[in-house]
């Protein structure tokens, strides 16, 4: 039976600051242009969030909800065209910030053409095996999963797979998500996001880029 009352799941993936501490180098980094988001920045404008450094612990939290209850799922995170990262690095350079994705950890076309419904996982410590069928069992009817993420719909196969694979709306954005932090001398504003070049339609909340997702709905 599903549960009455409806979820939203925030998920932010791990990516630490390399400016943790040293706020007046970071605004430099900003300023410059030579900065890219963080953990601390996913968190800001995601509250209430889980952190996650792996695909499967996603999957984890969502087999933790009651059945039926899980409505929307929100990941902040970095990717690129073929693989959406749950973890990685950020190493400034003099002029730009390299940003470092761990492959094992993502989500990609080929981890998920391994699975099946019968595919299992347990979560935590527990002995207890939970099956693909399980997670599909936890989404309420026309619930989304949300990748907040630059060129996560570039590959259209990856999202229809997330789909297909958990039979839930699978939402990418084939622009760039761009996270937009005022700043002054000694303070850093984080909770502002945008699509596109120079972050333009931002806004406070991230759900207002919403209307340029590319979406995909779960064939059976």
């Amino acid at each position: 039976m599903g549960s009455s009352k409806s979820k939203v799941i925030n998920l932010v993936t791990t990516f630490p600051n390399p400016w943790q501490g040293k706020i007046k180098q970071e605004i430099a980094a900003i300023a410059k242009g030579a900065w890219a988001p963080s953990s601390d920045d996913f968190s800001a404008v995601a509250p209430s969030s889980y952190l996650v450094d792996h695909f499967y612990q996603l999957l984890g939290v969502v087999l933790q909800q009651p059945q039926g209850s899980v409505s929307r799922v929100n990941i902040l995170t970095h990717s690129n065209p073929s693989l959406i990262a749950f973890k990685g690095t950020i190493n400034p350079r003099s002029t730009f910030a390299e940003v470092l994705l761990n492959v094992p950890s993502a989500l990609s076309l080929q981890m998920l053409q391994k699975m099946t419904p019968s595919t299992w996982f347990q979560v935590g410590q527990s002995k207890k095996k939970y099956t693909v069928a399980d997670i599909r069992a936890r989404f309420s009817k026309d619930a989304k999963v949300f990748f907040y993420s630059c060129k996560s719909a570039t590959d259209p196969q990856l999202l229809q797979e997330f789909a297909n694979t958990f039979q839930v709306t699978a939402v990418g954005f084939k622009d760039n998500i761009c996270f937009c932090p005022k700043y002054s001398a000694n303070r850093i504003d984080r909770k502002h996001v945008g699509i596109g070049s120079k972050c333009s339609e931002k806004g406070a909340n991230f759900t207002a880029v919403d209307k340029r997702g590319v979406e995909r709905k779960p064939k059976p």
